[in-house]
């Protein structure tokens, strides 16, 4: 079996009725821990269960949303911002896929890759797991058309065991501890720390907390679930796209060494 056996390609693979209530095309990938990162094809949070990093962590935590969304903005040379999925929100209207910029969707060897034109450029974006670690790799490539681009990339969080309600609570507040190893996103309550870094070209992040109170969840809607959450971002990481340096940005619970431990190259393999 070859690996062409083993892709399937979506070309532009918008919702027919994005507004609707009805479920979108979803994506996996796990670690062989027991956490994962999901989300739909189109990019928006419509399950209490999606986020980009799910860790599984010791007993009595166990499987925690740690990294719930990343919005994603880039600016090409003389045009204004563009979006790849929600706009200019924490979370924005979880309508994602209303622009049209996603060209294509592929699953390679289960994997999900993204590929957007917007601006006279195209970007391709992949998501993965190093097995055994409580990490993520999302990694930003240039096709095609001419750089730098500059990449905007705004986490979100609501740390809270995966299970419950958007809306769970206690209240937390958040803090932001800063290295030579990068960042360290830390919660009032008891439990471990996100730690994100952004590997690429003329990296930097940018202190600009912001809270939204009025993510919608849909499929939970649909469930008979609380539906309406909020999520809070410390600020927005920014690097520059060029032909062949790529920009990654890893989030993880596991110790320094660990999330250093992989160059931001082997996110493709």
């Amino acid at each position: 079996m070859s690996e062409s056996d083993l892709t399937r390609t979506l070309v532009a693979p918008l919702d027919a009725q994005p507004y609707e209530p009805m479920p979108r095309r979803e994506w996996l990938v796990t670690n062989g821990l027991g956490g994962y990162a999901s989300g739909t094809v189109a990019g928006a949070v419509t399950r209490r269960y999606h986020g980009l990093l799910i860790a599984s962590l010791p007993a009595p935590l166990g499987r925690m949303m740690m990294l719930n969304h990343l919005l994603e903005r880039v600016r090409v040379r003389g045009s204004e911002p563009l979006w790849l999925g929600d706009e200019d929100e924490v979370a924005g209207p979880n309508a994602a896929d209303r622009t049209g910029h996603l060209a294509e969707f592929t699953l390679e060897l289960g994997l999900p890759v993204w590929r957007y034109a917007l601006g006279g450029v195209e970007i391709e974006k992949r998501i993965v797991m190093p097995h055994g670690q409580n990490t993520v790799h999302v990694t930003y490539r240039l096709l095609s058309g001419d750089g730098p681009v500059r990449l905007t990339l705004r986490p979100s969080v609501h740390f809270r065991p995966y299970e419950s309600t958007v809306d769970a609570g206690p209240a937390q507040t958040y803090s932001v501890i800063a290295n030579s190893s990068g960042y360290e996103l830390l919660s009032s309550i008891d439990i471990p720390p996100l730690r994100l870094v952004m590997h690429g070209r003329r990296t930097a992040l940018t202190l600009d907390a912001k809270g939204f109170t009025g993510v919608p969840y849909q499929m939970e809607a649909n469930r008979g679930y609380n539906s309406v959450g909020s999520l809070w971002s410390p600020g927005y990481f920014r690097a520059e796209l060029v032909p062949d340096e790529p920009v990654t940005l890893v989030a993880s619970t596991e110790p320094w060494e660990s999330v250093h431990a992989l160059h931001p190259s082997a996110a493709r393999e």
